[in-house]
């Protein structure tokens, strides 16, 4: 299958297209920074200001990181602006020559706070879905005539990315008093098994991308330390009105991803 990934020289795209790749397909990375993109041997890399080569399958996972800097207002608005581009110029570019199948990445941010649900939960009323909800009905609506999925994704957690990057040179951190409950998360290569897989099966629509395995942010803050010693973290310190990226660790949601699980994906982390 041919297969561009926009975006596909971060955390997530790396893992995805060693996957793919392994598959036998043939993938080309569209990258802000080809020179810069480490990907694996034979993977194709263009930039933005190249023409987009004819595909079967499009996933985007281009957009400014969240986890980069602190998250205020202007900050949100540049997160939601940077995946609006990213989808309309995937949209002009592929618009005489469409995809059969488009993923786009989206965040388990967008459920409601204390939801218990699998793929087609109760939305969040406040800021992310603001953030989130925007890009979302852009890439359903920008590609409409493809099979189109929005792939949620719970924490993606794996070395060298994402929060165990966050925390890779701190002590074993513990909110303290503990969030009331479970986060949605997923591992990396179960991240990039969920994508492979939507590309290559009939699911479309909303799907739930996070373990059916629940974890506590505790836990998650815990992966890859040893020992039991741990360094207290103030919950108060997580709820700052210049930086809502600790929000993320405060949040109860039970998600249970429904239509991956019914699809065959074998959760491994």
């Amino acid at each position: 299958m041919k297969i561009t990934v926009a975006g596909g020289s971060g955390f997530l795209g790396r893992a995805l297209c060693k996957m793919l790749q392994n598959a036998e397909d043939e993938i080309t990375v569209i990258s802000r920074n080809p020179a810069r993109a480490r990907l694996p041997e034979g993977v194709r890399v263009i930039s933005w200001g190249d023409p987009f080569p004819k595909c079967e399958a499009l996933v985007n996972l281009a957009g400014a990181s969240i986890a980069a800097l602190p998250l205020t207002p202007l900050r949100m608005r540049a997160l939601r602006d940077s995946r609006l581009k990213a989808i309309a110029a995937l949209c002009e570019g592929y618009r005489c020559a469409l995809p059969e199948v488009f993923v786009q990445a989206s965040a388990t941010g967008i459920y409601a706070q204390g939801c218990d649900c699998a793929d087609d939960g109760p939305l969040d009323e406040g800021f992310r879905r603001d953030l989130i909800a925007p890009f979302e009905k852009a890439a359903l609506h920008s590609f409409a005539p493809c099979r189109t999925a929005l792939l949620r994704f719970g924490i993606i957690m794996g070395a060298g990315g994402g929060l165990m990057r966050i925390t890779a040179r701190l002590p074993r951190l513990k909110i303290l008093p503990a969030p009331p409950g479970p986060l949605p998360w997923i591992g990396l290569e179960d991240a990039a098994a969920a994508i492979a897989l939507t590309l290559k099966s009939p699911l479309s629509g909303v799907i739930a991308a996070c373990n059916p395995r629940f974890k506590s942010a505790n836990e998650l803050l815990g992966c890859g330390k040893r020992g039991s010693f741990f360094l207290p973290l103030p919950r108060a310190l997580l709820s700052l009105p210049f930086d809502r990226r600790g929000d993320l660790l405060l949040r109860s949601q039970r998600i249970m991803p429904q239509k991956l699980l019914e699809a065959g994906l074998a959760f491994h982390s």
